[in-house]
C-alpha cells in the first residue's frame, strides 16, 4: 500500500516539476524528497492516530485556449467506482469527475503537459474519521445570485453572499476492511459570519448552503485518485460550473482539483 502510494507521488513530482531547473542549478528533481510531498499536518491533543485520514490535494489551471483537452482527460479515468446523487444533475451542471488508480496517473499527466497545465496550488488535509472540513474555492464580499440544475432536474437560482465558495470533503473509514475509507466531495457557500478561519477547521454545517445535487463519493485507498473539473470550460461566474472551475486571473484559465488519498492508518 507504501509503495503504491509513493509511486503516485513519484509520478506527481515528475509532472509537477518538469521544465523548472535553470541551466546552472541541478535538476530541481535530485532535490526533492518524498516526504515534501507527503501528507503533513498536526494532530489535536486528544485526537487519536487512527482517526486521521490523509489526503493531499493539487490544482491545476489549465489556459483557456487548450481547454478542449478535457475532452482528453475525462475518457482517460474511470467513473464506475464514483456515486452520484444525481448523475443527470451533475452532468447538466457540466461538473466531472473521474477516478484513477496510480498507474494511471502517468496517462493524465502527459494529457495536462499537452495543455501547458501548470500546478497553482498544493495543499493537505488532515481528516478526523467521519468529520467534514471546506477547502476555500473562492470568496464574494456581497450578495450574488448563483444558477445550477437541481437534483430534480430544475434551473433555480439562489442568492448569497458575503460568505465563501468551498468544497465540503468528508472521509469515513470502512468497519472491516484495511487500508480502505469512503470518501465524499459537495460544493458548499458558507456565509461569512458562520466561517471561521482557517479553512481547514471543522466547519459546523448550520448556515451552509450545500448544492446537495452535486455530491459525488467513492472508495479510496492510499495512491488512488480523485480528479474533479469541468466538462468544458466555461467562464461565466453566475454558475457553479464557472464559480468553482474557472479564474481570470492573470489569464483566463480552467481549474482541476486532484485529490490524492495518503495514508490511512490502522
Amino acid at each position: 500500500m507504501v509503495r503504491t502510494y509513493c509511486t503516485l507521488l513519484l509520478a506527481l513530482a515528475s509532472f509537477l516539476l518538469a521544465g523548472c531547473p535553470a541551466p546552472e542549478k541541478p535538476p530541481i528533481w535530485k532535490q526533492v524528497k518524498i516526504g515534501d510531498l507527503a501528507p503533513h499536518g498536526e494532530t489535536e491533543p486528544n485526537q487519536r492516530l487512527s482517526d486521521i485520514i490523509n489526503l493531499n490535494i493539487y490544482v491545476f489551471k489549465i489556459p483557456a485556449n487548450d481547454a478542449n483537452t478535457l475532452d482528453n482527460i475525462w475518457p482517460s479515468l474511470y467513473t464506475q467506482p464514483l456515486r452520484f446523487n444525481s448523475y443527470n444533475a451533475f452532468a447538466m451542471n457540466l461538473f466531472a469527475a473521474g477516478f484513477g488508480r496510480p498507474q494511471d496517473w502517468n496517462q493524465i499527466a502527459d494529457i495536462l503537459r499537452s495543455a501547458d497545465a501548470k500546478r497553482a496550488e498544493r495543499d493537505s488535509l488532515v481528516l478526523l474519521n467521519g468529520q467534514p472540513k471546506d477547502l476555500l474555492v473562492t470568496a464574494i464580499d456581497s450578495q450574488k445570485t448563483i444558477f445550477y440544475t437541481s437534483i430534480a432536474h430544475e434551473s433555480e437560482g439562489v442568492t448569497v453572499g458575503p460568505g465563501l465558495f468551498a468544497l465540503r470533503i468528508k472521509a469515513q473509514k470502512i468497519p472491516g476492511q484495511r487500508g480502505v475509507c469512503n470518501m465524499s466531495i459537495q460544493p458548499v457557500f458558507v456565509p461569512s459570519r458562520k466561517f471561521r478561519l482557517p479553512l481547514q477547521k471543522e466547519t459546523d454545517s448550520a448556515g451552509s448552503f450545500v448544492f446537495d445535487a452535486l455530491e459525488v463519493e467513492l472508495q479510496i485507498s492510499p495512491g488512488s485518485f480523485l480528479l474533479l473539473g469541468p466538462k468544458r470550460y466555461i467562464a461565466d461566474q453566475s454558475v457553479l460550473a464557472g464559480l468553482f472551475f474557472s479564474a481570470d486571473v492573470p489569464r483566463p484559465v480552467a481549474k482541476l482539483y486532484l485529490f490524492v488519498c495518503g495514508e490511512i492508518p490502522d
